[in-house]
């Protein structure tokens, strides 16, 4: 396809929504299968691993170093495992069996991750993609004084080679022989690669480059796909030996400036000008434009529409696993800011003029590593009863969730700072237009009201995370002085002509509340949202005057919902939701912020027109519609 580079803008945007309606298919058909895969993959290391650790244990005789390298090079491959978390995408199209998928996986993947720690020493990487210190990191601090951190460096990459490769060749691994052949093949092209890259630039021309795309990199890649397609057999095959070579382009544009600070061969070196103005073959060493040059933004805009054109052919479930992955690269060239601005993506830079993240509420921890950095990841402590014992529950998004032994009480460690949700919200901020549960708060709005006119003693009402306003259009009704508090700047302006300066937009905790005197707050679904719950409720309780009633509401961890989805209940978010409520946890929080009399309420069903067939049966099975725990609690009146 050949189109000026004006048109490919509109072209990608028409293309990622395809993708991402794909990839949401896709996801919501196999997950469970994925997660499987994934769990053998990380049981098969672990047993790779501990192999490896006992068998230089016993051959060595204990000897100090060799224990020492064989421990710190287990914990590198270990966590460089996230790297392998593509195959069980093509392990749903391909089925091996689980078994032998787990333990050709790890014997494949101590070749593929062997010639990882080689470009590591070549390259002198101390950390990989300044997110986790490389084993010649750890060797550098652990040996300083042997005779070369480098040398250790390699023979424990050595070491993790033929572990590899002997269990392919072991007669008690049954079937695993035939991927030793395709293994050696690939990674001896990829170690010719790894030479080719030490060529000067005089010898940086197109040829010479994708010659070293296909070895250096694919060829890489073909050592651990050897692990579920030894024959090559697969329909998707084809694909990705194109599509891993449209990730190493992106790799060339995210690492530009690296790889002109080392002198090394990248996609936009051959296409950057020259001074004289003749078309480029070597590096520019001036400063990186600020996007990538026309033709290289037109030959990456046309590998994209080749790549959709070819997955379009492939049989299901092939080709929502192609488009799956063309959507997760297509998403990476935006953070990158190719391709301008399409219409179909709108401009998230703040009003301040702050880059925008590029991240999204469904983000992973991968993603938020690659673009926040670590600094945007904190651990914590349980936020009701600050305990530091904790149960494991699961993972999601990569985050994991825990449990606290003391309280019940279900939170995230490590999770992304406020500072980051903030952002990520303001970024995303009137993109609200789908969310279902602004509009079941309508539905909510009048028994809530109706409930708190009973019980209120006085007329001035807080609506904190007021939505779109329909709690305070009912309170209002209801004869209520109301107020209304949210972090969207673009849910504020929406009801100002209606309440005017009866609303402010801020974040809960992030000030002192402007307001004071009420009788009445609301906070229906904001606690869990909140990185300090407890502080924000001390603050809350400032500005109510003695006797006032707080309704609190939160999803329920004890909720049939969560009892029958799990972790796939769609109020499970690490980036949206911070704390995950019980009945005890809340109240333990509620009592220890210094509120009384706790009485928990019973929510009206929703109306018939807005039931859905899973919450009709949450209904036959004996749950309540909302999965929602809503609960009164009441400040202390004058002694």
């Amino acid at each position: 396809m050949n189109f000026h580079h004006g048109d490919a803008g509109p072209a990608l945007a028409g293309l990622q929504q395809e993708l991402e309606i794909a990839s949401s298919s896709f996801l919501e058909q196999y997950h469970q299968e994925v997660e499987v895969y994934r769990s053998e993959i990380t049981r098969g290391l672990q047993e790779a691993l501990a192999r490896l650790r006992q068998d230089v244990q016993e051959i060595s005789a204990g000897n100090k170093i060799c224990e020492q390298l064989a421990e710190q090079a287990s914990e590198y491959v270990d966590w460089l495992q996230w790297t392998f978390w593509d195959l069980p995408y093509f392990a749903v199209a391909i089925r091996p069996a689980v078994e032998r998928f787990r333990r050709t996986v790890a014997a494949c993947g101590l070749v593929y991750l062997s010639i990882r720690v080689f470009d590591d020493v070549i390259d002198r990487h101390f950390w990989y993609k300044a997110r986790h210190p490389t084993l010649l990191s750890a060797t550098s601090k652990t040996f300083p004084s042997s005779q070369g951190a480098e040398g250790l460096t390699i023979l424990a990459g050595l070491l993790l080679c033929f572990e590899g490769l002997a269990t392919m060749t072991d007669p008690s691994q049954e079937g695993l022989e035939q991927a030793l052949r395709p293994v050696l093949l690939s990674a001896r092209r990829a170690v010719i690669g790894a030479m080719m890259e030490q060529s000067g630039p005089e010898e940086w021309t197109a040829p010479y480059y994708e010659r070293l795309v296909q070895l250096k990199n694919v060829d890489y890649w073909r050592c651990l796909y050897t692990a579920i397609d030894p024959d090559r057999v697969s329909p998707l095959y084809p694909f990705l030996t194109r599509y891993y070579a449209l990730a190493q382009y992106l790799n060339d544009v995210q690492d530009f400036a690296e790889d002109q600070r080392r002198g090394q061969p990248n996609l936009l070196s051959l296409s950057l000008p020259e001074p004289n103005g003749v078309a480029p073959c070597l590096p520019y060493d001036g400063q990186r434009p600020p996007a990538a040059p026309v033709e290289v933004e037109q030959f990456l805009a046309r590998s994209f529409l080749e790549l959709a054109d070819l997955a379009d052919g492939l049989p299901v479930p092939e080709r929502l696993i192609a488009q799956l992955k063309l959507c997760e690269s297509l998403k990476a060239a935006q953070r990158l800011g190719l391709f301008g601005s399409w219409g179909a993506t709108p401009d998230r830079r703040d009003r301040q003029g702050v880059a925008p993240s590029w991240l999204h509420w469904c983000s992973d921890i991968q993603e938020v590593i690659e673009r926040a950095g670590s600094q945007a990841l904190e651990k914590v402590n349980c936020a009701v009863c600050r305990s530091t014992e904790r149960k494991y529950l699961f993972q999601k998004q990569g985050f994991a969730f825990y449990r606290c032994t003391e309280c019940s009480h279900i939170y995230i460690s490590p999770r992304i700072t406020a500072e980051l949700q903030a952002r990520i919200g303001n970024e995303w901020d009137g993109d609200d237009s789908e969310n279902t549960f602004l509009e079941v708060q309508r539905a909510f709005a009048g028994p809530i009201c109706y409930l708190l006119r009973s019980r209120a003693p006085g007329s001035r009402l807080l609506d904190i995370g007021c939505g779109r306003g329909y709690l305070m259009q009912v309170a209002q009704a209801y004869g209520f002085e109301v107020y209304g508090l949210d972090s969207s700047r673009a849910q504020i302006e929406r009801l100002r002509p209606q309440f005017g300066q009866r609303l402010v937009q801020a974040v809960l905790g992030d000030e002192e509340l402007i307001w004071r005197s009420f009788d009445v707050v609301v906070m229906s679904h904001i606690v869990e949202h909140l990185p300090d719950p407890a502080a924000s409720l001390a603050r809350v309780r400032e500005v109510m005057n003695p006797g006032g009633i707080l309704y609190l509401a939160v999803p329920d961890m004890n909720s049939l919902q969560f009892q029958v989805f799990g972790k796939k209940w769609d109020v499970i978010n690490p980036l949206v939701h911070f704390q995950y409520f019980n009945e005890e946890s809340l109240s333990r929080l509620l009592r220890e912020s210094g509120f009384q009399n706790l009485e928990r309420v019973q929510q009206a069903p929703v109306p018939s027109g807005m039931t859905t067939r899973w919450l009709r049966l949450m209904r036959k099975l004996g749950g309540s519609d909302a999965g929602e725990l809503a609960m009164l609690a009441e400040v202390p009146g004058d002694e």
